[in-house]
């Protein structure tokens, strides 16, 4: 049997984040993809707007990412059909935690390593679920983070966070948190993407690039 750790599945090189705020939320991932040591892409788009008020983030295995973020697309824009009405933010988590439980479980050649960051606002609140390659899902009342560089980014929420906090503070302290961790963890970097949920959408609040090297 092959040893887990020759896999290297613990690694998910990146850094997303997710802040609970009193008048929505606030989510966001660095633009870094790479492969070991290498940096194969400087443009990775690891957010995805499902609904017009659910966003996700990811970190993992970037192909088995994309078909499972294509796959419960096209599930949610079925069921909100079928049910007539707008999945809640729990719904749509407990959708992906579903595809993730069961596809860790089906034999493959390659881990299905997939960890995914929900937020989302619906009539029911403000919501940011974290959901891990296994299929575990803990409902976040606070902050949360993953990827390579979270445990850096986190600990400027443990410092800066308070539960009184908006949506434009989240914006801020969320940008202070990718600022460490894209000085500190070499597979995350390259700028960051950042959306704000209200009850009024998703909305982009800040989408930067950050390139290092020698130009002439």
């Amino acid at each position: 049997m092959t040893d887990l750790k020759d896999l290297n599945v613990q690694k998910t090189g990146t850094t997303t984040l997710a802040i609970v705020c009193k008048d929505g939320v606030v989510i966001g991932a660095d633009k870094r993809a790479t492969a070991g040591g290498e940096v194969v892409q400087r443009d990775a788009k690891k957010t995805h707007k499902l609904t017009e008020n659910v966003v996700v983030a990811w970190a993992g295995v970037v192909s088995e990412i994309q078909n499972t973020i294509k796959v419960v697309s096209a599930e949610i824009n079925l069921r909100e059909l079928k049910i007539g009405r707008p999945m809640l933010v729990k719904e749509i988590a407990s959708l992906l935690a579903n595809m993730a439980y069961g596809k860790i479980r089906t034999p493959s050649v390659m881990m299905p390593i997939a960890a995914f960051t929900i937020a989302g606002v619906d009539a029911l609140g403000n919501h940011v679920y974290s959901i891990s390659p296994d299929g575990v899902t803990n409902d976040i009342k606070t902050f949360t983070t993953d990827g390579s560089g979270g445990h850096f980014a986190i600990s400027v929420f443990e410092d800066s966070y308070n539960p009184e906090i908006s949506v434009q503070e989240g914006v801020e302290l969320a940008k202070r948190a990718f600022n460490v961790s894209l000085l500190r963890d070499s597979a995350s970097g390259n700028g960051f993407k950042i959306y704000s949920v209200t009850d009024t959408g998703a909305k982009v609040e800040a989408d930067e690039a950050i390139n290092t090297g020698v130009r002439r």
